[in-house]
């Protein structure tokens, strides 16, 4: 027996601060579990570029943001039943991503401010089984979409609006999203 401690045991501290330098670059972490909400950071700092997730700096990720689009189109007197139409080509290269619509109908003559005005509204991707979104609504509407509604690079992209009331009106449409 030796005047040693035995060092083979647990080692307990309680109520210490211990910094213990560990190089981590150089090893591979499996599963780590953190539980942010249950501490404290005062210093955290993390090297983006270093990262392999989708996560890019803002230069980057401008490039792949697109194009932002928006269109309004503000249609003549409207009698009741008229029609109006607003076309937009996608320009190839990109597809076009509508993420919200939204419209208005008001009457055109005074004496018709205080009546209801209805308008039925059809946004809508151009071909034969393409996307549509269809709404009628009283002197008009605005809606985010949840999932964008995609138009193709080459296809035609409809803003439809008609006339519902019995009395004339003017009706706006406009949309917006990005092209990628």
């Amino acid at each position: 027996m030796t005047d040693y401690p035995d060092y083979t045991s647990l080692l307990q501290i309680v109520g210490s601060d211990i910094t213990v330098p560990i190089d981590i670059e150089t090893a591979t972490i499996g599963n780590i579990e953190v539980d942010i909400k249950a501490q404290s950071i005062t210093d955290l700092r993390i090297d983006i570029e270093a990262q392999s997730v989708g996560v890019y700096l803002q230069p980057d990720w401008q490039t792949k943001e697109g194009n932002d689009k928006s269109f309004a189109a503000t249609s003549a007197i409207l009698a009741p039943n008229g029609n109006y139409v607003s076309d937009y080509v996608v320009a190839g290269g990109g597809d076009l991503y509508i993420t919200h619509l939204s419209f208005a109908i008001y009457a055109s003559a005074a004496e018709d401010f205080d009546k209801q005005h209805d308008g039925f509204i059809v946004f809508s991707h151009m071909v034969a089984g393409g996307v549509r979104v269809t709404i009628g609504a009283n002197s008009g509407f605005g809606l985010a979409l949840n999932r964008p509604l995609l138009i193709p690079a080459g296809a035609t992209y409809r803003m439809y609006g008609t006339n519902k009331s019995n009395h004339n009106c003017y009706m706006a449409l406009s949309s917006g999203g990005y092209q990628v």
